[in-house]
């Protein structure tokens, strides 16, 4: 049975320090879809010796550079998808949110069906093994993530430094992206779709789906977003009242997080947590109580503030095993450095045979222009 909660739109809390910067009404407005096409697509191939992965680990994984035109650019994206034996079973778009941030992090963090994190290091501190997701998404699912906009991760512009992106641009390679990928996988336009992200996901998110459907080039059924950022302009999320929120949560939901710094915090900050300050626009002494209580932060993780993450700081779950680790995705962690290698980047379709120089990954970039969106 394929789960139907994919069809429920989640909208949830994101962290006080989740950057945002755009504005996006309920309506979305309507956006322009700009002049785009999607040129061959015979891009991306079976992954078969990817380094670390458990014998007959990627059976049905695929992934490579999709050639992209995107009015007068020529775009490389990198995605990685995991087909489904069962042609019933739908096909979920994952996207991370940033804005700017790879959607790799995810699929190899979170919800993919195999996982890089502490526990995949050896006595040299380098990756010998990718764990097996017992509840991968991709269990009931078709899966398919790409790196957006080009710029993140392994995606480039290939003709030279890509002009700075915005939500509406962003959007709109995004539409061309996923027809570029339905033309490298056929059957993958036959299911139906349901496109999921978090954080800047709630930005990310409906404007793909708004784009698909002006389209008509796919079976969209529903959409989902998880610790959604909305917009910086309206309360809720990442917006007026984040750090409020943010507060409110850790004195509900994070019985560790000390009591002290939380009434201290509210006892400092009257008035000041839900009007759309910045950390830098506080005053004094509300500043000094939220930087005593970030500080205590960093020993929890991002994604479950419950969780003690040790003496190193941010998210390790004890386990090394969780998205946020200490040895995480980010912050020089297991993640770069497993996909900085040549030998994965040519199991991943990344580099050419005759290629040995690596390229580089980049998690994040934060290369935006305001976020503003553009009707």
């Amino acid at each position: 049975m394929h789960t139907k909660l994919l069809a429920r739109i989640f909208i949830g809390i994101s962290e006080a320090s989740q950057m945002v910067c755009t504005s996006v009404s309920v309506t979305l407005h309507a956006i322009k879809l700009l002049t785009a096409l999607a040129i061959g697509a015979a891009a991306g191939a079976p992954v078969t010796d990817l380094p670390g992965a458990p014998p007959n680990g990627t059976l049905s994984h695929h992934a490579g550079l999709l050639p992209v035109s995107f009015e007068e650019k020529r775009l490389e994206v990198f995605y990685y998808f995991v087909d489904h034996a069962d042609a019933t079973a739908p096909l979920v778009v994952w996207m991370n949110g940033g804005p700017g941030a790879s959607s790799m992090m995810g699929m190899f963090g979170e919800l993919g069906p195999l996982l890089v994190n502490g526990r995949s290091l050896g006595p040299d501190g380098s990756v010998v093994s990718l764990w097996e997701n017992a509840f991968s998404w991709s269990s009931g699912a078709a899966l398919v993530a790409w790196e957006q906009p080009a710029g993140v991760g392994f995606s480039r512009c290939v003709d030279g430094p890509c002009d700075t992106w915005n939500d509406t641009s962003s959007a709109a390679a995004n539409v061309v992206i996923l027809e570029a990928f339905y033309g490298a996988h056929g059957t993958a336009q036959l299911r139906d779709l349901f496109i999921v992200g978090e954080s800047y996901g709630g930005v990310y998110v409906p404007m793909l789906a708004v784009g698909v459907l002006a389209r008509g080039s796919a079976r969209l059924r529903g959409i989902g977003v998880g610790n959604g950022c909305i917009g910086f302009g309206v309360s809720g999320g990442c917006g007026t009242d984040s750090l409020d929120v943010l507060v409110s949560v850790l004195e509900r939901l994070a019985p560790g997080v000390s009591r002290g710094a939380l009434s201290d915090a509210r006892a400092a900050c009257p008035g000041e947590l839900d009007t759309g300050k910045a950390p830098h626009e506080l005053t004094p002494q509300c500043g000094a109580a939220m930087r005593d209580l970030f500080e205590e932060l960093g020993e929890y993780n991002q994604y479950h503030w419950a969780s003690a993450c040790g003496a190193d700081g941010q998210g390790d779950w004890g386990a090394g095993d969780a998205f946020a680790c200490a040895g995480g995705p980010l912050g020089g962690g297991v993640l770069p450095s497993y996909l900085a290698r040549a030998d994965v980047q040519r199991a991943l379709h990344v580099l050419g045979a005759n290629e040995s120089t690596p390229r580089k990954w980049v998690a994040w970039d934060g290369d935006w222009d305001g976020c503003m969106l553009h009707a």
